[in-house]
């Protein structure tokens, strides 16, 4: 995947600013040039540079992670020129690319199973520790126990087996 891309004319020079999503790394190039490089995981990010003897502020901002939304703000001499967008929804993707995402989508009832062991373990850890039944402990929660595992089995070969058949026919 390539970098996402954001321009912006700032006092009659082109600032380009490239953010890649897999790495963190943010460039800035003024003219292209780079001007500012760095490796960053967090959410907001400040590259202080000065352009035309004024000092420009380029603020990259993850917005949402789990929709995959991206900002970049521009400040030129304290004044907010422009903020520029992006999300992952208006990526560029091929129809193969596009294709092979739906087939990897799991129907809603199978993502939801991925769930039950955790809430599973989480009620079994409050019974547990705010039960004083001994039965409970010895005739529940191993039967609990054990049809978790097997949710979480069943979860497993589902998926394997949805993606051996996806594999089969891509070939």
């Amino acid at each position: 995947m390539q970098p996402i891309e954001f321009t912006q004319m700032v006092a009659g020079h082109e600032i380009r600013v490239l953010c890649s999503v897999w790495s963190g790394r943010e460039r800035v190039l003024v003219d292209g040039v780079e001007v500012s490089n760095k490796l960053s995981w967090r959410f907001k990010t400040l590259h202080h540079i000065e352009l035309a003897g004024q000092p420009l502020e380029v603020e990259v901002q993850i917005s949402s992670v789990w929709e995959g939304r991206l900002s970049v703000v521009f400040r030129h001499a304290g004044q907010t020129l422009a903020v520029s967008r992006w999300a992952m929804s208006q990526a560029e993707e091929s129809d193969e690319e596009r294709r092979w995402l739906a087939d990897w989508r799991l129907p809603t009832w199978l993502s939801s199973l991925f769930w039950l062991p955790y809430f599973g373990l989480l009620l079994l850890d409050l019974l547990v520790s705010f039960g004083d039944d001994s039965a409970l402990y010895q005739g529940v929660i191993p039967l609990a126990l054990a049809a978790l595992g097997i949710a979480g089995l069943a979860v497993l070969l589902v998926t394997w087996l949805r993606g051996m058949t996806l594999s089969d026919a891509r070939r």
